[in-house]
């Protein structure tokens, strides 16, 4: 599966599955003790639907992997890529409120199946800001990408590793990816034509005379074609 079809597959069993599984060891399913917990039994009152998330958003990216980082003149630089938006500039070179001779440290926050911005943790504001890449012509891309790259690039006998070498590395990766994926249709197309069952012959002998191709569309000979199913459009992205 895709990591995207992995997601969803999991998020189905979790809130469909295994929610409305009966445990031994609570003597009924997860789902059926959440709704006890918040609506209460006969017995012990319920502790009520919790408050709704004021900031999804934030909700969500509290959550998310987290990246310690100074802020330099440049940015700030995770997984090799630099990051930069003017709303950095108030704290390039902060020094820690608890101890001036260190640099201070802000919380970045990153979502890993897109990278193309990471989220800053505002003291003043106390809200995140979108981070976006320092060179905006980068594309999207993955942090298993990344690693995936700078791995393929260790392996190949690059010992320092930088943002160009990065994305050089993922666009071959994706190139050789989506090669191995044409060819696996392919692949795929033609083992359906093997293993399809062989045509019975007509029951009565067809009588001698001139070739024709029929045009009917109710004839027998419609499928006249099927030689040709097997051809693979080429794959142009």
């Amino acid at each position: 599966m895709t990591r995207a079809e992995l997601e969803k597959w999991f998020t189905i069993y979790v809130a469909k599955v295994y929610a409305n599984t009966f445990h031994r060891g609570i003597k009924t399913t997860p789902l059926a003790r959440y709704k006890e917990g918040i609506l209460g039994t006969d017995s012990r009152p319920g502790i009520g639907l919790p408050d709704r998330i004021a900031e999804p958003t934030a909700f969500m990216l509290d959550f998310m992997p987290f990246e310690e980082r100074t802020i330099q003149e440049y940015g700030v630089v995770i997984d090799h890529i630099f990051f930069w938006d003017d709303a950095l500039r108030p704290w390039i070179h902060a020094r820690d409120p608890e101890d001036s001779r260190r640099p201070r440290k802000f919380t970045f926050r990153v979502i890993p199946r897109d990278m193309r911005e990471i989220y800053f943790r505002d003291p003043a504001s106390n809200t995140y800001l979108a981070i976006p890449y320092r060179d905006r012509t980068r594309p999207p891309v993955s942090r298993w990408e990344i690693q995936a790259a700078e791995k393929r690039l260790r392996d190949t006998g690059y010992a320092r590793v930088d943002e160009v070498l990065i994305f050089q590395a993922v666009e071959e990766m994706r190139s050789l990816e989506q090669e191995a994926e044409h060819k696996t249709k392919q692949a795929r197309r033609a083992r359906e034509m093997r293993q399809r069952p062989p045509r019975k012959p007509s029951a009565t002998p067809a009588k001698p005379g001139p070739k024709t191709i029929p045009v009917s569309e109710n004839d027998e000979y419609d499928d006249v074609v099927e030689a040709f199913e097997g051809i693979v459009e080429p794959d142009w992205r």
